[in-house]
């Protein structure tokens, strides 16, 4: 067969398809290999990236499940934290973002569902508990020990800072709407709460600056909740709630009320 022709019946050029001599060959966009790999590449947290310009988003700390040792169970976050941190076995610290809470007013319209609250599934019966500790800054700041059922359907249990400027135990249970109900005031630093599950009914207690556990409030709450941590930040620009010396177990407190 003899050399094919240089130009086809229809006179187009044949060299620079088949790269012969005289052929100038296209050279590659370098742009266009850098989207097609930005395309590609998941972003961190096994998301892709977005590639075009203005539009690449950071990506959330929330999107990934922390795993905290003395958590006996994978977890999730609520709502995005501005930070947070896992610290050795047993402590974990969240930092929540202005005008954050979750409440919603018996009395009228508002309603909130913003702050960041890392929860799991723990079956059965148990307790879980923490040492709450908070620099509280602006009033409601507070460190929460939250049960989670459903944006109707929670319950959470805090030390937070009142309008009269002192820290303050508090019970919020919602049921469609909030109740709000303080407990009492603390003087110092070592408070401690609880979260304890007997059954189908759930128990709040609090030691503070002592080992003896006392109950502020025993109740039902429908669904199947998941447990866990939280920070608010209602009035104020963001709070950083360090929740130490995590514990849990797996026993079915005996005693309500013994203060064990």
């Amino acid at each position: 067969m003899g050399p094919r022709p240089a130009v086809r019946p229809d006179g187009r050029d044949l060299r620079r398809r088949a790269g012969g001599a005289g052929s100038a060959r296209r050279r590659p966009d370098p742009r266009r290999r850098r989207r097609r790999a930005d395309r590609r590449a998941p972003a961190a947290g096994g998301q892709p990236a977005r590639a075009a310009a203005g539009r690449l988003r950071p990506q959330c700390p929330a999107r990934h499940r922390p795993r905290l040792p003395a958590f006996p169970a994978p977890m999730r976050w609520l709502h995005d934290p501005v930070a947070y941190e896992v610290a050795g076995e047993d402590a974990l610290s969240i930092t929540a973002g202005p005008k954050t809470d979750p409440f919603c007013d018996p009395g009228g319209p508002d309603r909130f569902d913003n702050a960041p609250a890392l929860v799991g599934r723990l079956d059965g019966d148990f307790t879980l508990s923490a040492r709450v500790r908070l620099d509280l800054l602006s009033t409601y700041d507070a460190g929460v020990m939250l049960l989670y059922a459903s944006p109707d359907h929670w319950a959470k249990f805090y030390l937070e800072l009142s309008p009269q400027g002192r820290p303050t135990v508090v019970t919020v249970v919602n049921r469609g709407v909030s109740d709000d109900c303080n407990a009492f005031t603390v003087e110092g630093d070592d408070v401690r709460l609880r979260i304890s599950r007997i059954g189908s009914a759930y128990a709040f207690h609090v030691a503070a600056d002592s080992d003896f556990w006392q109950l502020i409030r025993y109740f039902a709450l429908d669904g199947d909740p998941e447990a866990g941590f939280h920070a608010q930040s209602p009035t104020g620009e963001g709070c950083t709630v360090r929740f130490e010396d995590i514990r849990h177990s797996a026993e079915r407190l005996a005693d309500l009320r013994s203060g064990v």
